[in-house]
């Protein structure tokens, strides 16, 4: 599985950092309309464009889809959109997401969803020179995000941007 590179800087930030302690607790009832499947569909394509004007894909990067829920809510605004570094969170939330992986154009599609509201993340890297001998290229990148409702039978498209783009 390849992690995207600015969810690997998170995952290695949190390590050094002091982490924020969690608030939200696992709520079963609040994951309970996630369970199983249903007939929405959310599919969407994941880029960034760099500061030159050049498009990034998130081809072949694994994108995730999680419930909107109190705990997601909670990683999602102080992990994902402020970069502060938190403790793990209940691992019976997971049982509750999704991940498919991107095409070359950075596409990707969930379906037979519950109905309900969903996190997308994903994430895009690239190297940059740097001008130096010994390490010629710096690797770069950003998470790439986005929130979406859809009802039942429904189908959403969405545009996955870094979170401080949204």
């Amino acid at each position: 599985m390849k992690i995207p590179l600015a969810l690997l800087t998170l995952a290695l930030a949190a390590c050094a950092a002091p982490q924020q302690e969690r608030v939200a607790k696992y709520d079963p009832a609040e994951y309970a309309r996630y369970a199983g499947t249903g007939s929405a569909r959310i599919a969407g394509q994941a880029f960034a464009k760099t500061v030159g004007g050049d498009v990034k894909y998130a081809a072949g990067n694994t994108v995730r889809l999680y419930p909107v829920t109190s705990m997601t809510t909670e990683w999602y605004e102080t992990a994902i959109k402020g970069g502060k570094p938190m403790k793990a969170g209940d691992e019976r939330m997971m049982q509750h997401s999704r991940s498919t992986v991107a095409d070359g154009s950075g596409n990707f599609e969930f379906t037979g969803l519950p109905a309900g509201d969903y996190y997308v993340v994903t994430g895009v890297e690239w190297g940059v020179p740097t001008g130096m001998q010994f390490f010629p290229i710096e690797q770069t990148g950003t998470a790439l995000t986005g929130k979406v409702h859809v009802s039942d039978g429904e189908s959403k498209r969405v545009i996955l941007t870094p979170p401080n783009q949204t």
